[in-house]
């Protein structure tokens, strides 16, 4: 039973480096050439994780449990990510050579 004035934050508790993304993309996409490091002269405007947060337990049972509601995984919303950029956002991803 849902409390009076129970809140709930919403997130799936993964982590991800700006510098990952790329790697995780080719994961995915086995033929997407994409950059795996950060740009000189952004890396000092990445955020990194506060040590604090390591000690921050990240739940869905309640919430679930609550709503009703089913999360999809990271790699899962990854994928629609991109291929909703690549299919309606215009973007054209830059192709390993081998896959020419």
């Amino acid at each position: 039973e849902i409390q009076s004035g129970e809140r709930f934050m919403l997130t799936s508790g993964d982590t991800i480096y700006a510098e990952n993304i790329g790697v995780r993309v080719m994961e995915l996409f086995p033929d997407y050439d994409c950059a795996t490091t950060v740009a000189p002269g952004f890396a000092k405007q990445v955020a990194r994780s506060e040590p604090f947060w390591i000690r921050v337990q990240m739940r869905n049972d309640k919430v679930r449990k609550a709503t009703g509601l089913t999360f999809q995984t990271f790699d899962d919303t990854m994928r629609e990510t991109v291929e909703s950029l690549v299919k309606i956002g215009g973007v054209k991803p830059r192709m390993k050579a081998s896959s020419s």
